[in-house]
């Protein structure tokens, strides 16, 4: 999330380490998290952080400048009271729907989240929040398999608030789809019914020779009236069910008959001539 520009305000970006993690739920080794300069050795946290531990929004927290300027996360000195609780949805996590309504289960009682496009939310649980409820409400989720969940920052009142949650931290591994992404860089070829929104996308299709080609599902051949080749992320952005199909091996095609569908795969080849 980027905060909104504010003259009166220096909005920076603080570079925070990662531990090794074996988890499966953050496999980078920085997280770069939006806060505002209160001076030049302390900043104040804007976001809520995805990937870092100890950390809330609202955090007064040290940094430490390079020889290029690039600003590291220090220690906490003003704690914000908030708590940072981290949550992926056991189904269709890299769906927007389903992670929106996994914010949407939390909204009622105070609580903000932000969602990943790599599946993840991000809660941030005020001071003042019934922090019972909030609790009970994420352990029922959890029992129920809609969620695995993370604590990934909490105050003494949290923990002190019943019910007492299992020691476990996380929870749970993350479902196999959490975390597919296509490549940076990859071009696919779309039609524009799909990139304007017309319509979803129905077929994808990686074909033998490694390209990308995503359908409304009328079965016309694409030429430069009906399709374009454009970023792989414009798709994503209008659907983020794509996602699920990054690790679509060449020579696989997956295809359904509404946006609201499970995808089929299957094994695709063209005909011979």
């Amino acid at each position: 999330m980027t905060p909104t520009t504010d003259d009166d305000v220096d909005y920076v970006r603080v570079v925070f380490r990662l531990p090794s993690d074996d988890s499966g739920w953050h496999p980078a080794g920085t997280e770069r998290i939006w806060a505002v300069r209160l001076d030049d050795q302390r900043v104040r946290v804007e976001n809520i952080p995805f990937a870092a531990r100890g950390v809330a929004a609202g955090d007064i927290l040290t940094v430490t400048a390079d020889e290029d300027g690039v600003l590291w996360a220090g220690d906490v000195v003003e704690p914000s009271g908030n708590c940072t609780i981290r949550v992926i949805p056991v189904e269709g996590c890299l769906r927007s729907g389903v992670r929106k309504a996994v914010g949407d289960a939390f909204e009622p009682l105070g609580v903000e989240g932000e969602g990943s496009r790599t599946g993840l939310v991000s809660l941030n649980v005020p001071g003042g929040a019934d922090l019972t409820e909030v609790k009970e409400t994420l352990e029922q989720g959890h029992a129920d398999g809609l969620w695995v969940y993370e604590l990934g920052s909490v105050t003494e009142a949290w923990q002190a608030a019943s019910p007492t949650l299992p020691a476990t931290n996380p929870s749970d591994p993350p479902p196999a789809d959490y975390g597919l992404a296509f490549p940076d860089d990859l071009a696919a070829i779309v039609y524009r019914t799909v990139l304007s929104g017309e319509a979803p996308p129905l077929v994808v299709l990686h074909d033998p020779d490694g390209d990308w080609i995503v359908s409304d599902g009328t079965h016309t051949q694409p030429d430069p009236d009906s399709a374009a080749l454009v970023h792989i992320q414009h798709v994503v952005d209008n659907d983020s069910s794509v996602l699920e199909l990054a690790n679509l091996p060449a020579g696989r095609i997956a295809w359904r008959d509404t946006a609201t569908d499970p995808w089929t795969i299957e094994d695709f080849s063209y005909p011979a001539e």
